[in-house]
């Protein structure tokens, strides 16, 4: 994968100029982020639960299932200058994408929802 490490967006827009729902965890950090050392517990989680990183619309993330045959789930991790944004949203041939909350697809974004607060208990207690 090219460059996995992005810079914090204020929000994602489609091509047809609208926000993207995602669910997004903020982390603030008290000094200088080790990126290194964030990714490889990020990496640890995330494609130790079988994601795969990916290119989704030209965004890198890590991903899971295709949208049609299966909803499609995916992650994202960004970096800011003291902060850390870790987002999750699935994604959907016929309705688009969505964030970790509804009742669509519920058990895979409860799942999703577990693997972001496992990440983000992991990278707190080192940032």
């Amino acid at each position: 994968m090219q460059n996995i490490v992005r810079t914090v967006v204020k929000s994602w827009v489609n091509k047809k100029g609208l926000e993207m729902p995602r669910t997004t965890i903020t982390i603030c950090a008290h000094g200088q982020i080790d990126t290194p050392r964030v990714l490889e517990i990020w990496k640890s989680i995330i494609e130790g639960a079988g994601f795969q990183q990916k290119l989704i619309k030209g965004e890198p993330c890590w991903s899971k299932g295709d949208g049609v045959l299966m909803l499609q789930r995916n992650f994202t991790i960004a970096f800011g200058e003291r902060e850390i944004v870790l987002e999750g949203w699935m994604g959907d041939a016929l309705l688009g994408e969505s964030d970790l909350t509804g009742v669509n697809g519920w058990m895979q974004k409860k799942k999703m929802k577990g693997l972001l607060s496992q990440a983000e208990g992991a990278i707190r207690s080192i940032v």
